[in-house]
């Protein structure tokens, strides 16, 4: 079963019941694109402010990322694995920032990509789905996505 999320729209979901409350932690899921803009997919936020999170998110068509951000500078493992419209992809991001500051990304099974640049988001209260969640919400996700897990 999937969730077609639009973007723009009312279609995203927020929680202060944190589903992990610190790394390490994975998200992974199927996600199917309508457009491919820059957008937020699934994270872990910091609402006071606009600078910590953790997430999983599209850097446009390029490709896929597990980012983390902390007093506003963002470091990202992206996939070089350009993405289309209408295709089903299974990403899984990794986040372990106590042993290593370590970020990777799969896709589909294959591929891992890592950054290990620090940055340790504190302050983390909200998981939220479809957008990214920081004090602006923005970048709000724009296809299906099914299977979530965390």
């Amino acid at each position: 079963m999937s969730v077609d999320c639009e973007a723009g729209s009312s279609q995203y979901g927020t929680t202060a019941a944190m589903p992990v409350s610190a790394v390490p932690f994975t998200i992974s899921c199927w996600l199917r694109f309508e457009t491919t803009v820059g957008m937020g997919i699934v994270g872990l936020y910091d609402t006071a402010t606009e600078n910590n999170y953790h997430y999983l998110g599209l850097q446009n068509a390029s490709g896929i990322k597990a980012a983390s951000t902390a007093g506003g500078t963002e470091a990202a493992a992206q996939h070089a694995t350009a993405v289309s419209t209408g295709v089903w992809y299974h990403p899984c991001a990794t986040f372990d920032i106590t042993t290593g500051t370590d970020r990777a990304i799969f896709l589909d099974g294959a591929g891992k990509v890592t950054s290990t640049t620090n940055r340790a988001a504190a302050g983390l209260d909200t998981f939220a789905i479809g957008r990214i969640h920081k004090l602006t919400p923005s970048n709000y996700f724009d296809g299906m996505i099914a299977h979530l897990a965390v």
